[in-house]
Formats: structure tokens, sequence, C-alpha cells
């Protein structure tokens, strides 16, 4: 923390928003439809819900690529564990700005610490 004067996370992994029952939906369908092996399904699903209805066609054509490009990437490495790492943005001793995003179970959070 002391090499570090302002942190700004734009939409980080970590849970720093607590997960809703729209988020936890979005988890499960899209967890079907990668079980299922329709990663196309998949990325039309994170494409629908990430991106607003305003957003032009050549963004949800590049969310849609790097969208199936991950999908296809963790399908082929198969069942990893996952480190469940804890986070605790009161540790920070910076400004820190946090934002998970304008649309989908997000919906506009922005985290201001200390």
């Amino acid at each position: 923390p002391e090499r570090v004067v302002r942190l700004v996370l734009l939409a980080p992994l970590a849970e720093v928003v607590a997960p809703d029952a729209g988020l936890r939906a979005f988890w499960r369908e899209e967890e079907s439809l990668v079980g299922a092996g329709d990663l196309d399904g998949a990325t039309a699903l994170n494409v629908a819900t990430f991106l607003g209805p305003d957003a032009p066609d050549d963004a949800r054509d590049l969310v849609a690529t790097m969208q199936r490009g991950i999908l296809a990437h963790q399908s082929e490495a198969g069942d990893v564990e996952n480190a469940e790492l804890p986070v605790d943005l009161g540790r920070l001793t910076m400004p820190v700005t946090v934002v998970v995003g304008a649309h989908g179970p997000y919906r506009a959070h922005v985290v201001l610490v200390p």
C-alpha cells in the first residue's frame, strides 16, 4: 500500500458488491449453458446482460469475440480450483475508486475508499 498513491479498479473480479438474486441467476444460466457445451448461447447471454440497449453493434461484436474466447479457454481448462481470496477494501490506505458497471447485475455501484 505504501507504493500506491491512488487506485482505480474497473470491473474487478473480486466481490466488492454482494451478489444479488439477479447476478446469481445469471451465474446459474451461464453455468448451465457452458455445461451443455453451448458457448455461443453463453456468449449471447453475457452480451445481453452486460451491455446496455444502446450499445453499438461494433461494441457488441467486440465483447462477443472476447467473451467467446474466454469461455472457450475456460472450457478447455476443465474444472480448476479457484482460490477465494478475501477482499477487504478497508485495509487500503490510499484513495480507491471501485466501479462495477452501468448495465448487468452489478448496476453502477461506485465505492469510494476511504
